[in-house]
């Protein structure tokens, strides 16, 4: 019997770039954590999607989403970014944006480096043992001071993968699946593929998720 083989996945069109922490003073403005350089280097005009009601780096819906327009943005201390954008004008309005996510359309970013992935591309891919085990699929990433970790998730548990060598064999977006081997969180190892645009403060310029994955 022949079987077809399935369609390459494609690269997510929009990177997260950011997360909203709060409201900032009385005009509207936003209090944000950057995931990289791109949200501090974005300019009046330019315009951002803002993603509501879900975990950082996680599947969005169309109806979670909304386009708005930058009207200033400004790098403070450590890896704060804030954020103006032309339609919220109110402390009330930029509060109900708190969680939100910041994301961009990838034409806007730099292209990746052999090794590095945005976030966006990794979301919702298949994660499997080297075996053939499956594990669950890529649900969202934490931000741990030595690298970053995959939240994994099937119908019955959660699994934390974090970016090294030692855990993350293989990705092939292409093919939508991740070829792991879990280990503890605490067991930190040398760096697997980058995530790209990580936070500044861990390296100047662009950085990576193992480097392996923000978006921008």
């Amino acid at each position: 019997m022949s079987t077809t083989p399935s369609p390459s996945r494609q690269p997510a069109r929009t990177v997260p770039i950011g997360r909203v922490l709060k409201a900032h003073g009385l005009s509207g403005a936003l209090l944000v954590d950057a995931f990289g350089e791109t949200l501090a280097s974005l300019e009046s005009g330019e315009t951002v999607m803002v993603v509501l009601g879900r975990a950082v780096g996680g599947a969005a819906t169309a109806s979670t989403a909304r386009r708005f327009t930058i009207r200033a943005a400004r790098a403070l201390h450590g890896i704060s970014v804030l954020v103006e954008l032309a339609e919220i004008e109110s402390r009330e309005d930029a509060a109900g944006l708190r969680g939100a996510e910041l994301q961009v359309e990838r034409s806007r970013l730099p292209p990746l480096d052999p090794g590095e992935f945005y976030r966006g591309d990794l979301l919702n891919l298949e994660v499997v043992k080297p075996g053939g085990e499956p594990l669950g699929r890529v649900h969202a990433f934490l931000d741990l001071k030595a690298h970053d970790v995959l939240v994994v998730r099937d119908a019955n548990r959660e699994t934390l993968l974090p970016m090294v060598d030692d855990v993350i064999r293989e990705i092939d977006v292409a093919a939508g699946r991740i070829v792991a081997t879990p280990h503890e969180l605490e067991d930190t190892r040398s760096p697997a593929p980058r995530l790209a645009d990580r936070r500044r403060s861990r390296s100047r310029g662009r950085s990576s998720v193992g480097r392996a994955a923000p978006g921008a």
